[in-house]
């Protein structure tokens, strides 16, 4: 007699806020893929968001470039002195984000880092048009003063931080972002436990992790209820996350 196994998804021993994972995508440490082209790809997978960093140019435009795709080019040769049409290909402008969007899923979800207070500024004033293209937009940044420049009806707010920054109890951290309608919390992989993740979670703020490599810690995470995760193997993480998770079939527009 032949038998089948089924195999069904066990739930996470601690359940995210919602109930669901949210996946953020950038590219290997060292890939240096055309930043276009590795957009559209992530954006046609319904299940994958796409993780920027935004920059901005010395004629004031805005520039989305993947974290590890082109950073340390803009870092080492200082952004202030580039216009839009200087920088390499690898950073793409506000209106080709745009059109890669609205050519991919209509269910990316996009998460921007910004770090100064004129890109932060700059992107809160030019957001319209990417709210168009996507259902979310999640907005990270290491300080809650950059985030106030985002209203929080149309945008994610999540602080990006260590525990090290904490200058309060974790449970005076967590309120005081729940007190400036600051949505979660975003930490590197290995400083979230249990407890933590369940304390975020009290004050109904979402938990991010950052930098996940490998199977292990992605399924330590998802194991504890974290949110959203980013990960330079988003393949890797959401085969790891179907362990835990049902996902739905995806198709191609």
């Amino acid at each position: 007699m032949e038998i089948s196994a089924i195999i069904v998804p066990m739930p996470p021993r601690f359940s995210s806020l919602d109930g669901t994972l949210r996946i953020f995508a950038q590219p290997e440490s060292g890939n240096t893929p055309n930043a276009e082209d590795w957009a559209r790809s992530i954006s046609v997978e319904a299940l994958l968001g796409l993780y920027l960093r935004a920059w901005l140019s010395v004629d004031n435009q805005l520039v989305f470039a993947p974290q590890r795709r082109v950073g340390s080019w803009l870092r080492s040769r200082d952004i202030a002195r580039h216009t839009r049409a200087d920088l390499p290909e690898g950073a793409l402008g506000a209106d080709q984000l745009v059109s890669v969007l609205a050519g991919g899923s209509s269910a990316t979800p996009v998460a921007v880092y910004v770090d100064t207070q004129s890109v932060a500024t700059a992107l809160a004033q030019q957001i319209a048009p990417l709210t168009d293209v996507t259902p979310l937009i999640s907005v990270m940044a290491p300080e809650t003063e950059l985030l106030h420049a985002f209203d929080p009806a149309a945008t994610e707010r999540i602080l990006t931080t260590s525990t090290k920054g904490f200058t309060k109890t974790p449970e005076q951290e967590m309120n005081r972002l729940r007190e400036e309608d600051i949505d979660g919390l975003g930490l590197a992989h290995n400083e979230w436990n249990g407890g933590l993740v369940a304390l975020c979670h009290r004050f109904e703020r979402r938990a991010v992790a950052h930098d996940l490599v490998h199977e292990r810690e992605m399924a330590r995470v998802i194991d504890l209820g974290i949110d959203l995760a980013v990960s330079a193997h988003p393949q890797r993480l959401q085969a790891t996350a179907s362990l835990y998770y049902e996902f739905p079939e995806t198709t191609e527009p």
